[in-house]
C-alpha cells in the first residue's frame, strides 16, 4: 500500500511471519519493508514498529466408545479389547486420530458370570498437538459380560448425533443391536414399546430415555433374556465466534471547547451471533478540551457473552498512535485519504 504525503510517497510491503502452528508464535514476527521516494532525506528521523502474527489454538472434542462383548459361561475366560472413535467435533475438520494417544489398558477379561468393565475414562487419553486446546475427550466405557447358561443377553445402543449449533432443531432416531450372546436368538424374537427419538436446538445433550423395560422377549424357547440398553442422544456443540471491537475516534483542531468521541464498532465472524448477545461494562465515551489524546481504555474484559450457544473470543483493536493524530489534525486532506484507504 502507498500513502501520498505533500512532499513524498511512502510504500509499505507486508511480509507476514509465515507461521502455521501455535508453537511458532513469537513477538515481532509480522514484518514489513518500506521505501520513501526521497529516502535520503529521512535518515535518523523514522522509527519502525513491527507487529505480531499469532496463531490461536482450536477447540476440539473427541467421542470415544470402549468396545463391548457378551458370551455365555463355559469355564473359559472371555476378553474384549480396544475402542472406537465415534466422532471428532472440530469446526475446521483438522483434528486427526494421530493427534492423541491412549495411556490406559483397553481390555476387559472375565470368566465367571457378570460384567467386567475396562475402566476406560477421559484421563486415559492425551492430546499431542498443541494447535488444538482444549481437547475434550468424552468416553463411554467398554465391558465384557458373561451370561449364565440358558440366559441370553442382548446389548442395544441408542443412536446418537453430534452437530454444531445453528439455531435449528436437530434430531436422531432409532437404535442398534450391537451384540446377542446366543446366535439362535435374533432381533425377530423381541419387541420394542418405547419411542427412540431425541431432539434438541440449543447447546447441550438431550437423551432418548431408552430403558431395558421397553424391550420384551416374545420367543418362548428363551426363558431368560436380559436387555442391556445404552441410551441414545442428540448433542449440540458450541459454535466458535470472534468479535472484533474498535472504538470510535475523533480528531479536531483546538478551539477552546470540549470535543468527544463515543461508541464502538463490532465485526462479528458469524451472522448467527447478534450484538444483543453481548453485555458491556465499560465506558465508551471520551472527551477532551486541550491538545493531546484521551483514550476510552476499551478492554476485552468489559465485554461478556450472554448466549451459551456460542464460544466467543473478543478482540479489541489497537489505539491510534499519538503522532498519527497530530498528522490528522494538521492535514485534513491526509486524514481523508487515510480513513478511506
Amino acid at each position: 500500500m502507498s500513502f501520498i504525503f505533500p512532499t513524498d510517497t511512502l510504500t509499505i510491503t507486508p511480509n507476514f511471519g509465515g507461521i502455521t502452528h501455535v508453537d511458532q508464535n513469537a513477538e515481532h514476527n509480522n514484518r514489513f519493508t518500506y521505501t520513501l521516494l526521497h529516502n535520503d532525506q529521512y535518515a535518523g528521523k523514522r522509527d519502525t514498529l513491527y507487529g505480531t502474527l499469532k496463531i490461536l489454538p482450536v477447540l476440539a472434542s473427541v467421542h470415544i466408545k470402549g468396545n463391548k462383548g457378551s458370551a455365555t459361561y463355559n469355564g473359559d475366560p472371555h476378553t474384549v479389547t480396544g475402542y472406537i472413535v465415534h466422532g471428532i467435533d472440530e469446526e475446521h475438520d483438522l483434528y486427526q486420530l494421530s493427534y492423541f494417544e491412549c495411556l490406559g489398558d483397553t481390555i476387559a477379561t472375565r470368566t465367571e458370570t457378570g460384567v467386567t468393565p475396562m475402566n476406560l475414562d477421559a484421563s486415559d487419553f492425551r492430546n499431542l498437538n498443541t494447535d488444538f486446546n482444549p481437547v475434550h475427550f468424552y468416553v463411554t466405557d467398554g465391558e465384557i459380560e458373561v451370561s449364565p447358561v440358558g440366559t441370553v443377553t442382548v446389548l442395544i445402543d441408542g443412536e446418537d448425533n453430534i452437530t454444531h449449533y445453528d439455531g435449528n432443531e436437530h434430531s436422531v432416531h432409532g437404535y442398534t443391536v450391537t451384540s446377542i450372546s446366543d446366535s439362535l436368538y435374533t432381533t425377530d424374537d423381541f419387541t420394542f414399546t418405547g419411542t427412540a427419538v431425541a431432539a434438541r436446538t440449543d447447546v447441550g445433550t438431550s437423551y432418548m430415555g431408552l430403558a431395558d423395560t421397553m424391550f420384551h422377549n416374545t420367543n418362548p424357547n428363551f426363558q431368560n433374556v436380559i436387555f442391556r440398553v445404552e441410551d441414545g442422544y442428540q448433542s449440540i456443540e458450541h459454535i466458535h465466534v470472534t468479535v472484533k471491537i474498535k472504538g470510535n475516534y475523533g480528531a479536531n483542531e483546538y478551539d477552546g471547547t470540549y470535543h468527544s468521541a463515543s461508541g464502538y464498532n463490532l465485526n462479528i465472524s458469524d451472522t448467527l451471533y447478534k450484538p444483543s448477545y453481548i453485555s458491556f461494562s465499560g465506558n465508551s465515551v471520551v472527551s477532551r478540551k486541550d491538545k493531546g489524546t484521551t483514550y476510552m481504555e476499551l478492554d476485552t474484559t468489559q465485554f461478556v457473552n450472554q448466549n451459551a450457544n456460542f464460544h466467543v473470543t473478543f478482540e479489541v483493536g489497537g489505539r491510534i498512535p499519538d503522532d498519527l493524530s497530530e498528522h490528522l489534525l494538521a492535514d485534513p486532506d491526509l486524514r481523508f485519504r487515510l480513513e478511506t484507504l
